[in-house]
């Protein structure tokens, strides 16, 4: 994933932290694969399923997957009932990465349901404001919006303005777009007969 800016569809301008900053990211690709094999120890490691391609190295954010980004819909719930009972990727960034001073300076968030964001500190989806100005209308729908979730920063950001929601599902996610929509073509209608 890089960050980057578009003008009129077209691309102007990319963002590649990690690709900035090589050696150290390297050093913490090298210690997430040591931890993925210490993984073996804990508790829940026996129900634990694994499906390899366990770090995805993008332009601008490490996402690691302790089950691998290759699982099926079956062992994601698997991992899902894990996480849940044990508590497992709140444990992970506690434990793992809070006491890891390699990991300074980065954020770590959980990723969808199964794995972890890992990007500098600023990287967050906020940075896509940098580019907007208060006046203009943004709004967000997101489903990790407390907690160490990925969406929180955003989430935070636009909520003092009623721009934020939070979703629990795509069915949800849709009922929430509509509503936007809805409510916006109420008010540019309302504004245009005044």
């Amino acid at each position: 994933m890089n960050i980057s800016e578009f003008e009129r569809n077209k691309p102007v301008k990319t963002y590649r932290a990690i690709k900035n900053t090589t050696k150290k990211y390297k050093n913490v690709i090298y210690e997430i694969s040591g931890f993925q094999n210490r993984i073996k120890n804990h508790i829940y490691a026996d129900k634990m399923p694994l499906t390899g391609n366990f770090i995805d190295c993008r332009d601008s954010i490490i996402n690691w997957c302790p089950i691998g980004r290759n699982a099926n819909s079956k062992q994601r719930n698997e991992w899902l009932e894990i996480d849940k009972k044990y508590n497992a990727r709140m444990l992970i960034i506690e434990n793992y990465f809070k006491n890891n001073t390699l990991f300074n300076n980065l954020s770590i968030k959980l990723g969808g349901e199964t794995s972890f964001d890992i990007y500098p500190v600023g990287w967050d989806k906020t940075f896509v404001l940098n580019n907007f100005s208060e006046d203009d209308n943004i709004w967000f729908v997101g489903d990790k919006c407390t907690g160490t979730g990925n969406d929180k920063e955003i989430y935070d950001k636009l909520a003092h303005k009623n721009k934020a929601y939070q979703t629990s599902s795509v069915k949800n996610t849709i009922t929430i777009i509509e509503k936007i929509i809805n409510e916006e073509t109420k008010w540019k209608k309302k504004k245009l007969n005044h």
